[in-house]
């Protein structure tokens, strides 16, 4: 039992040693071992058989082993791949070049697209691998040229990407790319990422490959999905050998060195980021824009400054269109790019001053032209020592003698050192207000206009105003010019009407002032250490020399007063400046009524008020003025009296004072938003000295006292000006006040108008009855003597059988009583002459619908059904005719048909009819329709 079990587990166990045996013989191409394991008698037909003769045919084909090959096929070897693990027997020897394998499997008709693990094909491998024998005999049997793997590349992709250099040109490299763009590979092909063949061997330098591509009609300008172009790629790419060759060869190829890709990148940049100093020499050759900025602000400039690469920096710097000013997003120019990683050397050769030959000519005329301040405060109590320079000298003024700047930041004189200096810059964030001439607006303005508009021809003006606009105002960003207050609020939309509307405007004008205009400008203070304080802010245009709201020489003039301790340090000067520039209009300041503009305010508002009240007392004389020109009754009289009502009518003088009014509102709501801006900015302010004061460590009681001060004089600064916004406010509050009363004003000049025009109409109304009451009476005794003259006439003619004569009877007979008889018919007409002509209206109108063509016989009876009915009814007074010949019908349609009655009656038969009082019976109309539900109703009393 025992030996039974033993013999069944050794036959058990033996096919599977012989297929272990199979796959290692063919593995080591041991062709003995392999015949003795296939000739041991018992058949290969198996599934785990065929599965060791596909495998070992598999290790087989990537040996020079044909006769193994054949031997394995012979016994029934699948050349396909059955699973996932299985690479296939035609891939194999592809992958390791054995064209007499691939014959021999070829001769079986294997899947020439059956691919590995990551989607590629036997094609794929003989590819790479440089196999021109094996590429070209499976594009003989058909394999697809453009087949793609996994990551969307086709065998040509995957020749480019491949990143040695070795195959790709040698042993058959060549030739192998030949081939299979000579048999139609697509040169445009892009994968996954969107690289085309160009672009992988600009990546991976492969210059003979990129030179091939691009004589065969690769587009030298595809992009990726990033948008980089070759250009892009061979400059990032890390092969040293061949860049500049290949970048030669796309430039020549008309490669464009401008191309942008995500985030604004140009083939410059990534040469200045790497330090590539021939390759920014080669694109600035080719025509590379130097001051290209990425999304983020920065330039070439900015990267090789922010690395420390000198020598590109030198070639950049060699452009005459480079420019050193440009900032990023940061803020940063170049110089400080290098300052922020220590690179302190190339901070001097990037500094304005190093390279004031770059700076555009319009903005060295424009510093030229312009005046910089410098205050020195000196130690020991000395004065002040103030020096005037030109902006440019102060910028970009450099001593090539001595090597230091004409104006230094920093000096020593007289072996004691400058305690602080401030320099102040005549161009301009807190906002104050000043003034400017109509004028001086007008020019500004001008400029303005000339500068922004289509005509960009460089004026030749000597004005330093003019040409400061000339050289920054189309800038990045650009200068700030001076606003109006309306410019200052109203800043999307084109102010010049308003400009010249304001209230000191129109107050300079009407008291044969020089006309002058609210201006809001702008202070910028920088604080830089201890030892400096930078300050901005622009003059009047062409200011004068000795103009008395000179905000410069107010500010020097208050340092050097006695009444005041004196300046010791850049934060007395600092509070000094804000102090001056928010008080500007303090009524303290100057005692020039000229320059009062708060005082111009309140006087306009004085003056509304009293031309207010002037007009509330003519509203009252014509008021009483009314009753006298009521009285008459006369017609010609009423005409009289109704052109009297024109003062009260008139609503000119209102509006005119409403409009003026809404502008003073207007204006005084700027002002105390300005002054807001002003309070908040000063808080800040003061919190900023405090926090950088008490921030050092030191608790001093010198720092102490100095904190104290500094927190009270910029309380007192904010105090005085809530005192100005309480004057504001309170303007204000009176031009509201003045606004509702002149509102109240309008509408009681609306009620007495109405009153008036009801009472004038009743008087006419009245005349107009009489008038129709005279003209009734004479169309009665028209309709009565009518007739009988007629006869008369009649029986005056000359006819024989009247010769006999007429007897006095016989005349009086028929005169008399045919002539009333036919009066009274047309008189009774001529009362109820509104209800016939509307009875044979409704009479016409049905009898068009009844005999209408294309009516249903149920359309017809329903018109039939519609019918007026006509009745007698006594009638008191046309008040109980009217509301009883309504009865039954809605009320909205008894309101409309009554409106139609009034509107048609005629004046005269309408008075007379309304005096009627008589019993009388006329023939009535009377139809009651329901019009919602169309159903007859009858409403005869």
């Amino acid at each position: 039992m025992a030996s039974r079990a033993s013999r069944s587990s050794t036959t058990s166990t033996q096919p599977a040693q012989r297929q272990l045996d199979v796959i290692s013989a063919s593995a080591r191409g041991n062709e003995d071992k392999l015949r003795n394991v296939l000739n041991e008698g018992v058949p290969w037909s198996s599934q785990k058989d065929h599965a060791a003769l596909r495998r070992a045919l598999q290790k087989a084909s990537a040996r020079d082993n044909l006769t193994i090959v054949r031997l394995l096929l012979e016994y029934g070897a699948d050349v396909e791949a059955r699973s996932d693990d299985d690479v296939p027997a035609l891939f194999r020897a592809a992958q390791a070049g054995q064209t007499a394998v691939m014959w021999e499997l070829l001769a079986h008709d294997p899947n020439l697209e059956a691919c590995n693990r990551d989607g590629q094909t036997a094609l794929f491998v003989a590819s790479v691998k440089g196999f021109k024998e094996a590429v070209e005999m499976l594009l003989q049997k058909g394999a697809r040229i453009d087949a793609e793997d996994r990551d969307g590349r086709t065998p040509l992709l995957a020749v480019a990407a491949k990143k040695s250099t070795e195959s790709i040109w040698t042993s058959g490299g060549q030739e192998t790319v030949h081939l299979l763009i000579y048999n139609g590979a697509d040169v445009q092909a892009r994968d996954s990422i969107g690289r085309t063949p160009l672009l992988w061997a600009a990546t991976n330098g492969h210059y003979d490959l990129a030179k091939f591509l691009l004589e065969n009609g690769a587009d030298v300008n595809a992009t990726n999905n990033r948008g980089r172009t070759a250009l892009h790629l061979v400059v990032g790419s890390s092969d040293e050998t061949h860049r500049h060759a290949t970048m030669n060869l796309l430039l020549q190829h008309q490669a464009d060195p401008r191309a942008i890709s995500d985030g604004g990148w140009t083939p410059l940049h990534n040469a200045a980021q790497r330090g590539l100093t021939s390759a920014v020499q080669l694109l600035l050759s080719a025509g590379a824009h130097v001051n290209a900025a990425l999304s983020n602000g920065m330039t070439p400039l900015h990267w090789a400054a922010f690395n420390g690469f000198e020598e590109v920096i030198d070639v950049i710097l060699t452009r005459d269109d480079a420019d050193l000013g440009i900032k990023d997003a940061f803020g940063r120019a170049p110089w400080l790019c290098a300052a922020e990683k220590g690179h302190y050397e190339l901070m001097d050769v990037l500094s304005p001053v190093r390279n004031c030959d770059k700076v555009p000519q319009p903005m060295q005329d424009a510093c030229k032209a312009l005046e910089a301040t410098i205050v020195e405060f000196k130690q020991m109590g000395e004065k002040q020592r103030i020096f005037k320079h030109s902006v440019y000298d102060v910028l970009y003024g450099w001593d090539h003698k001595n090597e230091r700047p004409k104006v230094p930041a920093y000096t020593a004189n007289g072996g004691l050192s400058t305690d602080f200096r401030w320099i102040h810059l005549p161009a301009n964030n807190m906002p104050y207000l000043h003034y400017e001439t109509d004028d001086g607006r007008q020019k500004m303005m001008d400029a303005v206009r000339m500068i922004t508009g289509a005509d960009q021809t460089i004026s030749t003006s000597t004005s330093p105003n003019q040409k400061l606009l000339q050289a920054y105002l189309r800038e990045k960003p650009p200068i700030h010019p001076r606003r109006t207050l309306d410019q200052f609020f109203y800043h999307g939309i084109d102010t010049s009407v308003r400009d010249r509307d304001q209230v000191v405007y129109r107050y300079c004008e009407k008291n044969g002032h020089e006309r002058k205009i609210f201006m809001v400008d702008q202070l910028w203070l920088w604080i830089i250490g201890k030892d400096l304080i930078v300050s901005c802010f622009p003059g009047r245009w062409d200011q004068q020399r000795r103009d008395p709201l000179n905000v410069l020489d107010g500010i020097i003039e208050e340092m050097n007063a006695k009444t005041r301790a004196p300046i010791r340090s850049v934060y007395d000067l600092a509070i000094l400046i804000t102090s001056r520039c928010s008080g500007m209009f303090s009524r303290h300041r100057s005692d020039d009524q000229k320059y009062q503009f708060l005082d111009m305010f309140e006087a306009s508002v004085g003056r509304v008020t009293e031309e207010l009240t002037q007009l509330f007392h003519r509203f009252e004389e014509a008021s009483a003025q009314s009753q006298q020109w009521l009285r008459p009754r006369g017609r010609h009289k009423i005409r009289k009296a109704a052109n009297g009502f024109d003062p009260l009518l008139d609503i000119r003088s209102e509006t005119s004072l409403l409009t003026e009014v809404r502008d003073i509102r207007d204006e005084l709501n700027i002002l105390t938003m300005i002054l807001n801006s002003q309070i908040f900015t000063l808080g800040d302010f003061r919190n900023c000295l405090i926090e950088e004061l008490s921030g050092n460590g030191t608790s001093s009681r010198r720092v102490t006292n100095v904190v104290n001060d500094i927190r009270k004089r910029t309380v007192e600064q904010e105090r005085r000006l809530k005192l100005h916004k309480r004057d504001i406010d309170a303007m204000d509050q009176q031009a509201d006040r003045l606004y509702k009363s002149l509102t109240d004003l309008l509408d009681l000049k609306q009620k007495h108008s109405n009153a008036l025009e009801a009472r004038f109409a009743s008087e006419q109304a009245l005349a107009a009855a009489k008038e129709g009451q005279t003209i009734m009476v004479f169309t009665i005794v028209t309709i009565i003597f009518q007739p009988m003259s007629f006869i008369t006439s009649y029986f005056g003619i000359n006819i024989d059988t009247w010769s006999n004569g007429l007897s006095h009877r016989f005349v009086d007979s028929w005169t008399f009583g045919v002539g009333l008889a036919i009066s009274v018919v047309f008189i009774l007409m001529a009362f109820t002459v509104v209800d016939i002509t509307k009875a044979l209206e409704a009479f016409y109108s049905f009898t068009k619908r009844r005999v209408a063509p294309g009516k249903t016989p149920e359309q017809q009876d329903e018109y039939l059904s519609r019918a007026p009915t006509l009745s007698y009814e006594p009638v008191r007074s046309t008040e109980t005719v009217v509301a009883s010949s309504f009865d039954g019908m809605d009320d909205g349609v008894g309101a409309r048909k009554l409106g139609r009655e009034d509107s048609k009656a005629s004046g005269a038969s309408a008075a007379l009819t309304r005096t009627w009082t008589g019993a009388s019976e006329r023939l009535r109309y009377n139809a009651g329709v329901d019009l919602e539900k169309g159903k007859t109703r009858e409403s005869t009393r």
